[in-house]
């Protein structure tokens, strides 16, 4: 009862627009309510009767929205969500992809080895080309998920041309590259034409090269006279078949770079610790939590 009534004080309208398709999530934990199903249905009810009193007409659901109920030691949080899709899913990448590094993630793997979006960068191990697309926005000043939608755009305060305006600010800020900063590759011809559609499609072919390339054919001088950043997701694990194939594919790795990008700057994730020990350049190493597995990433200059 007392979840009701508070409930029922709370302005749900300035949140919500309709009742319909809305998502209540609720955790409890040492609460006399622990009944995650009653409280939801309590939360779904106060916030149906409420936007029937404010008299609204009932609205097509055009973004989906969730309520965040959290009941820990009898106190309940109510969070709604402004974003809907994860913050790292920037509205670029598409298609699968063999283990990809999150958006967000390798955005911080990037500022944490020093990029700054002048240098060139090499992602000679591509994939779905996360490196290459982050590096990309830092080097256009392009805001993150410029193009995507966002749950805060259902909501009743959101109007349309606030938000175009925001957007026209940020799309000002774009600049233009005479020529591209960042290289990506990958032996897999399948996997490159992917990424250069995806490049395409969002506007960034003037920061981004793509080409089909083993990494062992790769030199440093290949990208120019100034050095840069090196940044390698190497496969491991079930993708090689093997823990032992793994630490032999990070040992070769370790060695071409060595011979051939000497003065470039790596960020390199590695399989363990141990590993990430035995790189023979000077670098520091730093724990990294991705897909559920405790790695290690090497930050260093060769």
């Amino acid at each position: 009862r007392r979840l009701a009534k508070n409930a029922d004080r709370i302005a749900w309208e300035l949140f919500f627009s309709t009742a319909k398709g809305l998502s209540v999530k609720v955790k409890s934990h040492r609460s006399r309510l622990y009944h995650t199903g009653a409280i939801a249905q309590t939360l779904e009810s106060s916030i149906a009767r409420r936007l029937t009193q404010a008299d609204r007409a009932e609205q097509p659901v055009t973004v989906p929205q969730t309520l965040y109920v959290r009941v820990v030691d009898d106190q309940v949080a109510l969070s709604v969500d402004s974003s809907g899709e994860s913050l790292y899913k920037r509205g670029f990448k598409s298609g699968p992809a063999h283990a990809p590094i999150r958006e967000t993630l390798a955005a911080v793997i990037l500022l944490s080895a020093g990029y700054d979006g002048l240098m060139p960068l090499v992602d000679p191990m591509c994939g779905s080309g996360t490196f290459s697309l982050e590096a990309a926005m830092l080097a256009k000043q392009m805001a993150p998920g410029i193009g995507r939608a966002f749950a805060f755009m259902g909501w009743p305060a959101y109007t349309e041309k606030k938000w175009a305006f925001l957007k026209r600010e940020a799309q000002s800020r774009i600049d233009v590259l005479d020529r591209p900063r960042i290289f990506a590759s990958d032996v897999d011809p399948a996997t490159c034409a992917r990424l250069s559609v995806t490049i395409g499609q969002h506007g960034v072919t003037d920061a981004v090269m793509v080409e089909q390339k083993d990494f062992f054919h790769s030199r440093g001088d290949h990208y120019g006279r100034t050095p840069g950043l090196v940044t390698i997701n190497p496969p491991y694990g079930i993708r090689l078949g093997s823990q032992r194939q793994a630490d032999d594919l990070f040992r070769a790795i370790c060695r071409h770079l060595k011979a051939y990008y000497r003065g470039w700057r790596i960020a390199l994730v590695t399989p363990n610790r141990e590993l990430a020990r035995r790189v023979p350049f000077p670098a520091r190493q730093m724990p990294l939590f991705h897909g559920g597995l405790t790695l290690s990433l090497v930050i260093g200059t060769i």
